[in-house]
Protein backbone atom coordinates (compact mmCIF):
# COMPACT_ATOMS: atom_id res chain seq x y z
CA UNK A 1 0.00 0.00 0.00
CA UNK A 2 2.86 2.38 0.75
CA UNK A 3 4.13 1.95 -2.81
CA UNK A 4 0.80 3.06 -4.23
CA UNK A 5 0.11 6.00 -1.92
CA UNK A 6 3.46 6.88 -0.34
CA UNK A 7 2.76 10.50 0.60
CA UNK A 8 -0.75 10.09 1.91
CA UNK A 9 0.00 6.92 3.89
CA UNK A 10 3.07 8.46 5.44
CA UNK A 11 0.93 11.32 6.77
CA UNK A 12 -1.62 9.01 8.41
CA UNK A 13 -1.16 9.31 12.16
CA UNK A 14 -3.06 6.20 13.20
CA UNK A 15 -4.70 3.13 11.77
CA UNK A 16 -8.04 4.88 12.32
CA UNK A 17 -6.95 7.79 10.13
CA UNK A 18 -5.73 5.42 7.44
CA UNK A 19 -9.02 3.53 7.35
CA UNK A 20 -11.20 6.66 7.50
CA UNK A 21 -9.22 8.56 4.87
CA UNK A 22 -8.32 5.83 2.37
CA UNK A 23 -10.05 2.48 2.81
CA UNK A 24 -13.63 3.49 3.59
CA UNK A 25 -14.03 5.97 0.70
CA UNK A 26 -12.86 3.33 -1.78
CA UNK A 27 -15.19 0.72 -0.30
CA UNK A 28 -18.15 3.10 -0.24
CA UNK A 29 -17.54 4.15 -3.85
CA UNK A 30 -17.41 0.52 -4.96
CA UNK A 31 -20.57 -0.28 -3.04
CA UNK A 32 -22.38 2.69 -4.61
CA UNK A 33 -21.29 1.55 -8.08
CA UNK A 34 -22.53 -2.01 -7.46
CA UNK A 35 -25.85 -0.69 -6.13
CA UNK A 36 -26.22 1.39 -9.28
CA UNK A 37 -25.70 -1.72 -11.39
CA UNK A 38 -28.34 -3.59 -9.36
CA UNK A 39 -30.85 -0.76 -9.90
CA UNK A 40 -30.10 -0.75 -13.62
CA UNK A 41 -30.59 -4.54 -13.78
CA UNK A 42 -33.95 -4.16 -12.04
CA UNK A 43 -35.07 -1.36 -14.37
CA UNK A 44 -33.94 -3.35 -17.41
CA UNK A 45 -35.93 -6.34 -16.13
CA UNK A 46 -39.03 -4.17 -15.69
CA UNK A 47 -38.60 -2.83 -19.21
CA UNK A 48 -38.30 -6.33 -20.66
CA UNK A 49 -41.30 -7.51 -18.64
CA UNK A 50 -43.52 -4.61 -19.78
CA UNK A 51 -42.35 -4.11 -23.35
CA UNK A 52 -42.22 -7.78 -24.32
CA UNK A 53 -45.55 -8.77 -22.76
CA UNK A 54 -46.49 -10.95 -25.73
CA UNK A 55 -43.40 -13.19 -25.56
CA UNK A 56 -43.56 -15.57 -22.58
CA UNK A 57 -39.84 -16.42 -22.63
CA UNK A 58 -38.70 -12.78 -22.62
CA UNK A 59 -41.31 -11.95 -19.99
CA UNK A 60 -40.01 -14.71 -17.68
CA UNK A 61 -36.45 -13.48 -18.24
CA UNK A 62 -37.63 -10.00 -17.23
CA UNK A 63 -39.14 -11.48 -14.05
CA UNK A 64 -35.84 -13.18 -13.25
CA UNK A 65 -33.90 -9.94 -13.78
CA UNK A 66 -36.30 -8.06 -11.50
CA UNK A 67 -36.00 -10.75 -8.83
CA UNK A 68 -32.20 -10.77 -8.91
CA UNK A 69 -32.14 -6.97 -8.96
CA UNK A 70 -34.25 -6.83 -5.80
CA UNK A 71 -32.14 -9.52 -4.11
CA UNK A 72 -28.94 -7.67 -5.05
CA UNK A 73 -30.28 -4.40 -3.69
CA UNK A 74 -31.33 -6.05 -0.42
CA UNK A 75 -27.87 -7.57 0.01
CA UNK A 76 -26.11 -4.30 -0.83
CA UNK A 77 -28.25 -2.26 1.58
CA UNK A 78 -27.48 -4.85 4.29
CA UNK A 79 -23.76 -4.65 3.56
CA UNK A 80 -23.92 -0.86 3.58
CA UNK A 81 -25.64 -0.97 6.97
CA UNK A 82 -23.02 -3.34 8.36
CA UNK A 83 -20.24 -1.07 7.11
CA UNK A 84 -21.85 1.91 8.84
CA UNK A 85 -22.21 -0.07 12.08
CA UNK A 86 -18.57 -1.17 11.96
CA UNK A 87 -17.43 2.33 11.03
CA UNK A 88 -19.28 3.96 13.91
CA UNK A 89 -18.31 1.26 16.40
CA UNK A 90 -14.60 0.99 15.70
CA UNK A 91 -13.69 4.24 13.96
CA UNK A 92 -15.92 6.80 15.65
Amino acid sequence: MALVLPGSVAHAQTFKDLVNDHVLPIFESALTFIMTLAVLAFVFGVARFVLMAGDDKTRSEGKQMMLWGIISLAVMVSVWGLVEIIKSTFFG
